[in-house]
Formats: structure tokens, sequence, C-alpha cells
């Protein structure tokens, strides 16, 4: 029968040192309970994970039966172990891009928000959200791969144009459809928060959201309290219709939208070259939310791919956009 008391067997836990965390329990806060049956003289202890890496949890587990078991003479030892939810990217300020409808081109207003802040020279990372229909990557003309895992279990984020990013695509084939569940979805989604290897200093954090509403808005609101939404519509009266129900959807949730954006102003909707989508679909969101309409954006092809360059009419547009984002 041991003497050691719960304080003393957790003192001597925090000294443990993880050298996959390189950090001992005590100063990653991982000894979340101590308990002693004394019955039966075994510990009891929850002990947190800061990596996905079940070398880890074996480690540990040999190395705290040892202190227990015989330097602290006990009989037995039941380890729970749990692992810790923690964003690498913790400081980053996250930037929904939200509209509750496809079609208005959320996509290309991410990828191009991204890659003008990364011009500006801010730290930023880039998360392909609309986990049923992606196509951050094919906007970007990133081949088909697979991404690495560190050391510690971690999925490295792919790496172009000065920014991280990453997307179902990565773990699919090209033309494989996603025929998943809402909880599984949601999950893959808390994944790209939490199993992501981002860079600690990322300044910002740009998701791309699903088309849908509802569901999504709730665990977006759960996982990221602190994020700030991008209202997106076009200039038609039936998309700015939708925008403003996710709005105000968006609103009871407690959402904080920052901005309205007006995309494909100037759309031809006839062989008529002066007949135009141009029914002010963002006055008409920004009056019905009383959010400011922040920019509107030309319905004009980049010269190259997806991404808008500083001598387009629309690059001049993102690089605004991207300095105004960055001096809220």
């Amino acid at each position: 029968m041991s003497n050691y008391n719960v304080a003393e067997i957790k003192q001597k836990l925090a000294s443990l040192f993880s050298p996959f965390a390189n950090k001992s329990l005590g100063s990653m806060d991982a000894i979340k309970h101590v308990g002693i049956d004394n019955e039966k003289d075994v510990v009891v202890l929850i002990i947190n994970t800061y990596t996905n890496n079940p070398e880890e949890v074996k480690y540990l587990r040999k190395a705290i039966a040892k202190l227990i078991k015989i330097d602290l003479e006990f009989s037995g030892v039941k380890i729970q172990f749990e692992q810790t939810k923690e964003i690498s990217c913790k400081g980053a300020k996250f930037i929904l891009i939200e509209s509750g409808k496809g079609g208005v081109g959320k996509s290309q207003i991410a990828i191009n928000l991204t890659y003008h802040l990364a011009k500006l020279g801010k730290k930023v990372g880039l998360i392909d959200g609309d986990i049923y229909t992606p196509t951050v990557n094919i906007m970007l003309m990133i081949p088909n791969q697979s991404l690495a895992v560190n050391d510690y279990g971690k999925i490295i984020p792919h790496k172009i144009k000065g920014f991280e990013t990453v997307s179902v695509e990565f773990f699919n084939q090209p033309d494989e459809a996603v025929l998943w569940s809402k909880d599984i979805v949601n999950n893959m989604f808390s994944n790209f928060l939490y199993q992501v290897a981002w860079s600690k200093d990322l300044e910002y954090v740009i998701v791309d959201m699903p088309s849908s509403t509802t569901e999504f808005m709730v665990n977006a609101k759960s996982l990221l309290p602190d994020s700030e939404v991008l209202l997106v519509t076009t200039p038609s009266f039936a998309s700015a219709h939708s925008v403003i129900k996710a709005g105000n959807g968006l609103k009871q949730l407690n959402h904080n939208i920052i901005g309205v954006i007006e995309n494909m102003n100037g759309f031809p909707v006839s062989k008529d070259e002066d007949e135009y989508l141009n029914t002010n679909g963002g006055k008409v969101v920004s009056n019905a939310l009383d959010i400011e309409l922040i920019c509107s954006i030309p319905f004009k092809p980049a010269e190259t791919g997806y991404l808008y360059e500083l001598d387009e009419e629309n690059g001049q547009i993102f690089k605004d956009l991207a300095t105004l984002i960055s001096i809220r």
C-alpha cells in the first residue's frame, strides 16, 4: 500500500516529459484528473495528449505505469487518454465566406482574398469548407495529390502562392463524389481545424463555406465563435432574396457579419450586349440586413486561371478588399 497522496502524485506526474510534444505534462496542463482507489491501491488518471500520434500514448502509458507502480509503489494504475483539441494557429482571425446558396462565386472570392492578403505580406491559410462540392484545388490548379502527415500525426497543409490550404480533394479521387452524412461532413470540417498543422503564426484563415445553411452555420459558430463573415451575393434579385435569408439566419446565431460583397456585376444575361445582370443585389442585401456593401466585383474573367493580378481591375479591387480586412 502506497503512502503518496493525490497532490504528491500530481507533482510527480507533472515532471514527466513527452518527447513527442517536447514538453512536460505539467507545462502542457495535461493532467486532468488524479484519483486514488484506496481499497484496491490503484491510481486513476485522465491525461490529455496534444498530438494524434499513437506512439505518444504508448510512450506515456509505459512511463506513467513505471512511475506509479515502481517509483510510487501503488498496486496498479488506470489511465484514460483524451486528445486535446487545439487549433495550432489559435491567434489567427477566421473569416467565413458565406452566401447560403450556390452559384455566387464564393470560391473565387475566397481564393482571391487569400491570395491578395498573402501579397500584402500576411500569413494566411485557406480552408475549402465546401466539402460536398469542393473547387479550390481546381481553381488553384493544384495537381491531384495526398497531403503528408507530420511526426505528431497532424496533416501538413499544401502551400501555394504564399499561403496554406486544405481541401477534401486531397483525400479523394478527382471525380469521386462525397456521399457523406452531415455528421461526417461536420467532423471533416472539425478535422480541418484541429488535425491540420497550420503554421502557428497565421494571421488569417479564410474559409470557403458550403452553399447550404443552418447546420453548417451552427457548427461554424460552435467551432469558431469569434469568426467573422463576409456575405456574398450577385446583382440578381433572386440571389439577393436567398442571401438575405441566410444573413438573417447568421444574425440569429450571433455570427459577426462584417460586410456584403456583390460579385459578377455586369453579368450578361442575353445575347444583347446591352442587357446585363445589374439589379443592385448588393445594395438590396446591404439595406435589408443593415450591413455595409464593401465592394462590387465586375464580371471579368481573370487573364490567367482564376486569380486576379494587380494589373487587372479586379486585382485592384481584391487588393483593396484585402487591405480593408487587414486594417480592421
